[in-house]
């Protein structure tokens, strides 16, 4: 008998060096393009453009930092230049012996105006090399210490749930990205019960939108960032978007782009990322409050050419109950502490990070078999890209094969976008029969009937039936 080998989608990115518009791409390939990386959606055929967006999304782009860069050097070069030319004692001036015994003596030089030459000096070259530097770390080394970033985030970016000491010590994501990046700069202004449509109600922000959020760093930008510049900052970082779940499609979408528009005329050399947020108790299917707001949010940042990390969206989806407050949707501080981990993985081009196979019981992530179904210790079931996984083998402690069995309940956040069905193994009657089980989008799993054709075997009432569930995925409702 041949044995069926399950072949799953590869889900680490693979590097292919420079575009070439003549080969065909696998998903998942990351490419180099006038010193930006691309990666590949979709299989992409022979003779696709590089800006085609359904098959190509932009990963990494530092050319536009790189040349801000480059041009500070420049204009260092240009000030040593010009300051030659004013100083009494120039570098040209001692190499020719333009500084003689006779200018010394009338005081046309003297040794004060030297000493002012060579202080003047030093401070250009220190900054010439600090430029050069920063160049060089963020070609080179792609380094976060030299990254001047702004997060703007809802209670998730504020800590709620987990270590949350307003104003000074608020343990969201943006804390723990900072921790582990050690930004240059880093300025959090994450707001309770903000969105890009709906106005949050933390006390120094109350009534700001994410967008407010932006004008109040940029107009505060002196007092939380000494010494640095609109101009200076690389990153605008938002993430979370529960909050806008009441708002209208339109509405969302409009205020995404209003925010991308702002963020880039306040902030022009900064690169724009958005990262969804959840903690898999919220509710995602597509008949749920909340799924549209992802959903816009998603689709208004990227008409305006924003970086979206969809898949943020499961950093905590099939993790164990410690990752979650237990009273509400906010994360603990370990689930902050791993959101922003897996954040800070997604800016320097990593994926996230998921588990392949998760284990649940009934009393952990909302999942729940019926009070008479036990699974088998190997059996395997969890949330991984987007696809809802199960196999293993399950006892039921009785079961009449006439008639259809509930065997548990799935959580909204990961039910089918689509009534699924799969045919299982039953062990238990006078021989092996069959069953449909069925995933539904309202989250029951059903064992139902056993067909005609097996029900000779079918003894009625039949107590510590088995069920061997094959290898089965399906799509969340949540899938972008």
């Amino acid at each position: 008998m041949a044995v069926r080998q399950y072949i799953g989608a590869r889900y680490v990115p693979i590097f292919d060096g420079a575009w070439d518009n003549t080969k065909a791409y696998e998903p998942l390939t990351v490419v180099e393009y006038q010193g930006n990386s691309y990666t590949s959606r979709q299989a992409v055929p022979t003779g696709i453009a590089i800006s085609n967006t359904q098959y190509w999304v932009e990963t990494g782009n530092y050319s536009a930092q790189i040349e801000a860069y480059r041009q500070e050097v420049q204009a260092y070069n240009n000030r040593i230049a010009t300051l030659e030319g004013k100083f009494p004692v120039a570098a040209n001036d001692i190499a020719s012996n333009a500084v003689t015994s006779a200018k010394i003596a009338t005081g046309a030089v003297t040794s004060t105006k030297i000493a002012d030459t060579a202080v003047h000096y030093e401070a250009l070259n220190a900054s010439l090399k600090q430029s050069i530097d920063k160049i060089n770390n963020m070609v080179d080394n792609r380094d976060m210490r030299y990254i001047n970033i702004i997060c703007i985030g809802d209670s998730y970016g504020r800590g709620v749930g987990g270590i949350n000491n307003p104003p000074d010590d608020m343990r969201g994501w943006p804390y723990y990205m900072n921790k582990h990046a050690h930004f240059n700069t880093f300025i959090n202004v994450s707001n309770s019960g903000a969105g890009f449509a709906n106005q949050g109600h933390s006390t120094e922000y109350d009534g700001m939108t994410f967008q407010d959020q932006l004008d109040y760093a940029y107009n505060n930008l002196s007092t939380l960032a000494s010494g640095i510049t609109a101009s200076d900052i690389d990153i605008v970082f938002v993430a979370g978007g529960y909050n806008d779940h009441s708002h209208a499609d339109v509405d969302i979408i409009a205020a995404c782009q209003n925010f991308c528009d702002d963020s880039r005329a306040k902030f022009p050399n900064a690169k724009i990322y958005f990262a969804p947020l959840c903690t898999g108790k919220v509710n995602l299917h597509p008949a749920g409050e909340y799924f549209h707001a992802y959903s816009s949010q998603c689709d208004g940042m990227e008409q305006r050419n924003a970086t979206v990390f969809e898949k943020a969206l499961y950093i905590l989806m099939g993790r164990p109950n410690y990752y979650c407050r237990s009273t509400d949707s906010h994360p603990s501080d370990a689930g902050h502490h791993k959101q922003g981990l897996e954040l800070l993985n997604l800016l320097c081009g990593g994926n996230v990070n998921q588990q392949l196979k998760t284990y649940w019981t009934q009393e952990t992530e909302g999942f729940s078999w019926e009070s008479d179904i036990t699974p088998s210790s190997n059996f395997h079931y969890g949330c991984v890209d987007g696809k809802w996984i199960m196999k293993g083998a399950l006892t039921i402690e009785s079961w009449n094969g006439w008639t259809a069995k509930k065997l548990g309940t799935l959580p909204i956040c990961m039910r089918p976008i689509e009534n699924t069905f799969i045919i299982a193994i039953v062990y238990g009657a006078n021989k092996p029969a069959v069953c449909r089980v069925a995933l539904e989008t309202d989250g029951d799993i059903i064992a139902y009937s056993i067909t005609s054709a097996e029900s000779a075997s079918v003894p009625g009432t039949m107590n510590n039936v088995q069920i061997i569930i094959p290898y089965t995925e399906f799509a969340l409702g949540a899938v972008m």
